[in-house]
C-alpha cells in the first residue's frame, strides 16, 4: 500500500485503516484505475487518491455516503458548472471534480480552487464554504477526511415534506441496490423540493443527475451568512 498525502497529526495509512473500521465495509466496491488516479494527481486532495488507491471507491456508513469516481459523474458535473468562472479555468475546463454522493443524490466534489463542494439536488443550492470562508481553510487532507470521508448526520439524509428523514425508512424499503443506484427523489425534471416519501424511486443515477442538471437552475449558495441564492451557477446573474 502506498500513501502520497500528508494528513496532519495522524498517518494515512492509519487514518484510511480506521476509517474502514468505524464506517465500513466498503460496499459495491470497485477499483479505480492507476490512469485515472494520475489524471487528477495535483487536482484532488491526496487523501482521496490514497483512498482509491488503497480501496477503490464504492459505499461507506452503510451506504448513506456513496465514494465515485469523477468520470462516473463527468457529464452532469459539465452540465452544472460549464462556463462559471469560479468553477471553470480560463479555457473553460472544469475544474470541480465529483467525487462522492448521498443516498439520495446529493453530490460532493472536489474543487482545485475551493476544496470540498455540495450539490443539494433538490433545492438546486451550489455549498462552497471556503470560497466564502477562505481563513477556514486548514489542510486538503484534514477537510476530506474529516468533512466528506468522515460526513454524518443530516447531511447524508433528506427529510420528506413534514420534515421526517427518510434514509432508514429508503433503507428498509429499497436495499439492496447495486452501485450507482438511488433513492431518487421524484422524476429528475420535476423533483420537488420537499419531496414525499412515496415519491422515491430506485434510479441510476448519472443518467438520473444529468436529466436534472440539464433541466434546473442551479445557485450558489451560503447558507451559513443566510445567502441562498448568491447568483446562478454558470456565469448568469
Amino acid at each position: 500500500m502506498t500513501f502520497r498525502s500528508n494528513l496532519p497529526g495522524l498517518a494515512a495509512k492509519a487514518a484510511l485503516a480506521k476509517l474502514i473500521k468505524d464506517r465500513g465495509p466498503l460496499r459495491n466496491a470497485v477499483d479505480v484505475r492507476p490512469g485515472e488516479i494520475a489524471r487528477f494527481e495535483g487536482r484532488i486532495a491526496p487523501l482521496l487518491l490514497d483512498f482509491w488507491d488503497n480501496y477503490g471507491v464504492g459505499d461507506l456508513a452503510q451506504g448513506a455516503l456513496r465514494l465515485c469516481a469523477p468520470f462516473e459523474l463527468q457529464d452532469a458535473v459539465q452540465a452544472i458548472f460549464r462556463g462559471d468562472p469560479e468553477f471553470s479555468d480560463k479555457t473553460g475546463r472544469i475544474d470541480v471534480h465529483a467525487v462522492a454522493h448521498t443516498a439520495f443524490g446529493d453530490l460532493f466534489l472536489w474543487s482545485e480552487r475551493h476544496w470540498l463542494v455540495h450539490v443539494n439536488i433538490v433545492l438546486g443550492l451550489v455549498e462552497a464554504p471556503f470560497l466564502h470562508h477562505p481563513e477556514m481553510r486548514s489542510h486538503p487532507d484534514t477537510v476530506a477526511y474529516e468533512m466528506l470521508l468522515n460526513a454524518s448526520g443530516p447531511i447524508l439524509d433528506m427529510a420528506d415534506a413534514d420534515g421526517v428523514p427518510m434514509l432508514e425508512r429508503a433503507q428498509k424499503a429499497f436495499d439492496p441496490l447495486p452501485r450507482m443506484v438511488i433513492y431518487a427523489p421524484g422524476q429528475a425534471i420535476s423533483a420537488d423540493p420537499f419531496p414525499r416519501f412515496e415519491d422515491l424511486y430506485a434510479a441510476h443515477y448519472p443518467e438520473w443527475l444529468l436529466d436534472r442538471a440539464q433541466s434546473k437552475v442551479w445557485y450558489l449558495s451560503d447558507l451559513a451568512t443566510g445567502r441562498p441564492n448568491i447568483r446562478e451557477i454558470g456565469g448568469r446573474t
